[in-house]
């Protein structure tokens, strides 16, 4: 008789509960079908104060441009507002909308364009760190490749003058 079908067994194994809303906001403020996370709850206070803010500060554009002053004072509040409902509410495949302006900015301050670089033009180590340079021979020359670029930089000099 196996373990698991001893009639004893399944008396003292432990009973774990999986949770299953791992990926649900929690509920901060309910009222009846409508109801607000806490993400939620903080966007609508922060834009909501912040709405009453460029409230006061342009009441007085209606005195200084009548027409348009008006005009200008209300558009900018109907954009707020839905600015900030967008960032509250919306949602593009599941995923909130700051979430992707921060895909966008992130996208936007990549560069566009990469050059490929030689190491010998731009070493990889920093100024502050001298290159590793071969050793001397016991003979005390440099090795081949040095005594090459020393011999090339002085006939290059030499033509030159």
């Amino acid at each position: 008789m196996q373990d698991d079908q001893h009639p004893a067994a399944s008396a003292l194994a432990p009973v774990h509960t999986v949770p299953t809303h791992l990926t649900t906001a929690d509920t901060v403020l309910s009222l009846g079908t409508f109801s607000l996370s806490s993400r939620q709850l903080l966007l609508l206070l922060v834009g909501g104060s912040v709405a009453a803010a460029l409230w006061t500060r342009t009441a007085g554009l209606g005195g200084l441009f009548p027409p348009l002053g008006v005009v200008l004072h209300w558009s900018l509040l109907v954009l707020l507002t839905t600015g900030v409902l967008a960032l509250t509410f919306g949602q593009v495949q599941g995923r909130p909308l700051e979430r992707w302006l921060i895909v966008v900015v992130a996208y936007l301050a990549r560069p566009r364009l990469s050059l490929w670089q030689g190491m010998r033009e731009h070493p990889c180590w920093p100024a502050s760190v001298s290159p590793v340079v071969a050793p001397a021979s016991a003979s005390g020359r440099l090795p081949s490749r040095e005594r090459e670029s020393r011999r090339r930089k002085r006939d290059e000099e030499e033509q030159i003058a």
